[in-house]
């Protein structure tokens, strides 16, 4: 979203939330997870269960009575026990986490998930109070290390987006089930030219949410489960490494390396084999105080660089909240916006423009913070200046991407490639959604030359290379630029 505009102005749409991302998680964001550092047992009897139904069936490791216990294949919803202990002292900072539950026993054969922590703290801890322990019974969504996620959500209708660089008169919102060329001009009629993506997961190129990474119990083989965090919220396409990124936030916008955080994953469907991935780098930055451990409000972003290049970010706002001893996430949207600002004067960045399919509740152990599902993303721009030569009058121009431009391309012949209606100059910029590979755009005008002539001008500008292309057009002589990403 633009910072000049609320969230609420830019909404064409409302969407449902989704019924698998409406979780209920515990969250102490700030808390390095260390598997297998369980200092208790792995079947120690859990005590003052809020409910009955919570109450596993013993603390074992096999399938129910009748069946067995294989999981999903794609994550489970479990409701549960969570138990959590946090102690500041002696400048360390430690805690425990456990989860136990009929429902884990019941899919997968083990009752109870557990991590621990412990990082050192920067600066005196003064609190009333120096260890919090909370028992609450929760919902929340898990994958076993061998699941993988299943992206939900339905494509939606393509509407409005903002950039922040660009001037857009008008624009297109992305979708994340296709790879998409988002159409803008500086006057002129738009249209926009979707190009379905080649190689993503189930339509995806984008992962929806991060998780952090708990432990089964021994008995189970101590293995991995993950469970989901927060949503993606910001990205970038390939062609915009990560190196340069930290270079620019840390150099420029007053981000700095990370304190008191835990890891989280992603699962990257892109790599081979796919996989789930740690974090690559986490930056904060204040926001309403200072980005200590003990921080009465700071920024913090998490990114992951994809095998297929791209980057992608989970960012929330934060604070120290002394009832808990814990890091208390309270929004998604804000770090969104500010990492929006940021990177806008380096980068074209199209506000709030990518549906994600992830809308939904997250972090709900102290209140649930609600993300609308909308991410801003870092696209690649083709620039395309074209202007009449021999020709008065207006003229049809049409693009295509990865394929030929047909003839005739405009209305009522075919629809989705005319950008511009026109007898003047005019510059478009086509915003990018493309797979690593080669590719190649095509333009031309519906005049004849000699006579009708235009001449267009294309480039698009990638990590080292300025790729460009000039020369007269007309319906049957059409200008393509080739590049790689």
């Amino acid at each position: 979203m633009s910072t000049s505009v609320s969230h609420s102005g830019i909404r064409t749409t409302k969407f449902a939330l989704l019924a698998l991302l409406a979780i209920s998680t515990f969250t102490v964001a700030g808390l390095r997870t260390a598997a297998g550092q369980e200092s208790a047992p792995a079947c120690s009897p859990v005590y003052n269960i809020v409910s009955p139904q919570d109450t596993p069936a013993g603390c074992g490791c096999a399938p129910p009575s009748g069946g067995s216990a294989q999981g999903t294949g794609h994550g489970s919803s479990v409701k549960g026990t969570v138990e959590v202990t946090s102690t500041i002292s002696n400048g360390l900072w430690n805690t425990t986490w456990r989860f136990t539950s009929t429902d884990l026993f019941n899919i997968y054969g083990y009752s109870t998930l557990s991590s621990a922590g412990s990082f050192r703290v920067g600066s005196p801890w003064t609190g009333a109070r120096s260890s919090v322990t909370q028992k609450f019974s929760a919902t929340i969504f898990v994958l076993s290390q061998d699941e993988t996620p299943l992206p939900t959500g339905t494509e939606t209708p393509l509407s409005t987006g903002t950039s922040n660089t660009i001037p857009v008169t008008n624009g297109t919102k992305t979708s994340n089930t296709m790879s998409s060329t988002v159409l803008a001009n500086s006057g002129n009629n738009a249209a926009s030219n979707v190009s379905p993506q080649s190689t993503s997961y189930n339509g995806y190129i984008y992962p929806q949410t991060t998780y952090r990474a708990v432990t089964q119990p021994p008995c189970a083989g101590g293995g991995t489960t993950y469970v989901v965090e927060d949503p993606i919220n910001f990205a970038y396409e390939e062609d915009h490494p990560l190196s340069n990124t930290v270079t620019y936030l840390t150099g420029s916008q007053g981000w700095q390396s990370a304190s008191c955080v835990s890891d989280s994953y992603i699962y990257d469907f892109s790599a081979s084999p796919p996989g789930y991935r740690v974090e690559n780098q986490q930056l904060t930055k204040p926001a309403g105080g200072d980005t200590s451990c003990f921080t009465s409000g700071r920024y913090h972003a998490r990114f992951w660089t994809m095998a297929d290049g791209r980057v992608v970010v989970g960012a929330h706002h934060e604070y120290f909240d002394s009832g808990c001893l814990c890091h208390h996430v309270d929004n998604y949207d804000s770090p969104e916006d500010q990492l929006t600002v940021d990177e806008s004067s380096q980068y074209t960045v199209l506000s709030d423009n990518f549906w994600l399919g992830n809308s939904g509740n997250y972090n709900c152990q102290l209140q649930c913070i609600y993300f609308d599902g909308y991410a801003s993303s870092v696209p690649n721009v083709v620039t395309i200046y074209s202007y009449p030569t021999t020709d008065t009058f207006p003229r049809s121009h049409g693009l295509s991407t990865d394929q030929p431009l047909p003839v005739p391309w405009w209305s009522p012949y075919q629809s989705g490639y005319e950008i511009a209606s026109t007898s003047s100059s005019f510059t478009y910029y086509d915003y990018i959604y493309l797979d690593p590979g080669s590719h190649y755009v095509e333009e031309a005008a519906s005049g004849f030359c000699p006579s009708y002539c235009w001449h267009t001008q294309m480039s698009i500008t990638t990590i080292d290379i300025v790729w460009t292309a000039a020369g007269d057009v007309d319906r049957n002589n059409h200008l393509p630029l080739s590049f790689s990403l």
